[in-house]
């Protein structure tokens, strides 16, 4: 049996230009999308506690931090709490039988440019662009802190090495003796 599209003649283009951006966009059949977000003052506090997933923090000239969770499973939720301008985001228990891999949440952030942060994430990379403020990075699986360019931190697996690394405070590059 063969199916067949109807596509209004001309419109090839925009067929073939949308068929893409579904894909990229598509989350699996059992995935959950959440989104909150806060208004925030200029100088906020955003603390990020996940067991498992991937942290990405971006900074944006708005005055609001806005937290999108994409979490599989139906034993996790997002727990996100505002008092004043500290956000406090965190991957919340359903149940008391949630097994590792129903804990995997990943987090897209975006923060003010002056935003504090404070993350805590314990398998899984953290990426951090173009934020000012002071910076608490602890990972237990990402091995390797490094900056890709000026304004971005990276925490990423590092083969062969102990998976665990912190990092605070200012971030600057330190030339090697060969530069």
């Amino acid at each position: 049996m063969h199916t067949r599209f109807a596509v209004p003649e001309g419109n090839w283009r925009a067929a073939f230009l949308l068929i893409p951006a579904l894909a990229f966009t598509a989350l699996p059949a059992s995935a959950r999308r959440i989104e909150k977000q806060f208004k925030v003052d200029t100088h906020p506090i955003v603390s990020i506690h996940s067991p498992s997933g991937t942290v990405i923090v971006k900074a944006w000239t708005k005055s609001e931090v806005l937290v999108i969770a994409n979490i599989d499973s139906g034993n996790v939720d997002l727990g996100a709490v505002q008092n004043g301008d500290h956000i406090d985001i965190a991957t919340r228990l359903l149940s008391n039988n949630v097994s590792p891999s129903e804990l995997r949440a990943d987090y897209q952030v975006d923060v003010p440019e002056n935003t504090e942060l404070q993350i805590h994430n314990d398998t899984g990379g953290v990426s951090v662009a173009n934020v000012l403020g002071d910076m608490n990075v602890e990972t237990v699986g990402a091995g390797s802190i490094c900056r890709t360019s000026p304004d971005t931190l990276r925490c990423a697996p590092w083969p062969d090495r102990f998976p665990a690394c912190v990092a605070r405070g200012t971030f600057k590059r330190i030339p090697s003796a060969g530069t």
